[in-house]
């Protein structure tokens, strides 16, 4: 008899990931509470990961698969019946967020309203006293004031995923590292072992350091139309979209360097290396959250005074807290 499979829809096909750029904004807005309310004393920043996390749970109907045709026999090309959860499994991401949601929500954490990934729980005698969860797939990060109840967490999700849980404090998570210095209160994040691996990747050893990832040409067609290959090409953009998490300087000189994927040339590539070099030069830089309270900060873009002909200037206004 065969069977049907399961639609390609939003229910089964999805990535369980929390909003990183809310989840850097819950840093700083507990930072700035913290210090202004006097708890900082009681502020920690921990990472849990469930690194078997999908092998815990039962498909709900067997998926059947294929083997490599390149395994010894007798395994080379032999169809399985497949009874757990797999990562690659489409449907697997979210049967695993499902159950770890239900058990979040059995120990008492709401989620966000705007972003389903994210829990809270909060001490009923004392508002400063709390623990924020933000869920990407089966990596937990945490911020917390009540130390107790991460641990009660903890044990929960251990005999929830026997023998797979591992926990520390938060030192890299969602791509970003992190530095919380407990004597000022202050928590750097960077990118730095991003930057480091695109640098690696594209053997930037030789590659002359520079001061600014930008060109005065940056808006200019290039002069240099040598076509150079478009997989290369977009491999290296794609890294560097990858990096504006929380380099944000680099943004515009990205953005530019994107526009030129479908048929990049030489003068294009010399314009996206120059970003390397910039980088190269500042491998860790990344922002500090250290407030007493929420600041909103505007800036304003004024074209890099490139356009001597009009001497227009962009007015592009950017809010940031």
């Amino acid at each position: 008899m065969e069977t049907t499979p399961p639609p390609v829809d939003a229910e089964t096909a999805y990535a369980a990931t929390g909003d990183h750029h809310l989840f850097l904004l819950t840093v700083n807005a507990v930072i700035a509470a913290a210090n202004k309310g006097g708890f900082r004393h009681l502020l920690e920043f921990e990472r849990y990961d469930v690194p078997a996390a999908f092998l815990q749970k039962e498909l709900p109907v067997p998926f059947f698969g294929r083997l490599p045709i390149d395994l010894p026999a007798p395994y080379g090309g032999a169809f399985v019946k497949i009874l757990r959860c797999i990562y690659g499994a489409r449907v697997s991401n979210k049967i695993f967020d499902d159950d770890h949601t239900q058990l979040l929500v059995s120990l008492g954490y709401s989620q966000f309203e705007g972003d389903l990934r994210k829990f809270k729980i909060t001490c009923p005698t004392n508002p400063n006293i709390f623990v924020i969860i933000n869920t990407h797939v089966d990596d937990g990060g945490a911020v917390l004031t009540w130390r107790s109840k991460y641990e009660e967490t903890l044990r929960a999700l251990s005999n929830r995923y026997p023998g797979t849980l591992d926990s520390s404090v938060i030192d890299r998570y969602l791509g970003m590292g992190f530095q919380y210095n407990k004597e000022t209160g202050a928590l750097t994040a960077s990118m730095y072992h991003s930057v480091v691996k695109l640098l690696a990747t594209f053997c930037t050893d030789s590659l002359p350091i520079q001061r600014t990832p930008y060109t005065m040409d940056i808006f200019d067609l290039t002069d240099e139309p040598t076509p150079v290959d478009p997989s290369t090409y977009q491999r290296l953009t794609g890294m560097l979209v990858w990096l504006l998490k929380l380099r944000t300087e680099i943004h515009m000189a990205v953005v530019m360097a994107c526009t030129h994927n479908a048929a990049p040339t030489r003068g294009d590539l010399i314009k996206a290396i120059r970003i390397l070099a910039y980088l190269k030069g500042a491998p860790d830089l990344g922002p500090t959250y250290l407030a007493d309270e929420p600041i909103l900060i505007a800036s304003s873009d004024a074209s890099f005074a490139v356009h001597l002909k009009s001497g227009g200037s962009d007015k592009t206004m950017r809010l940031s807290m």
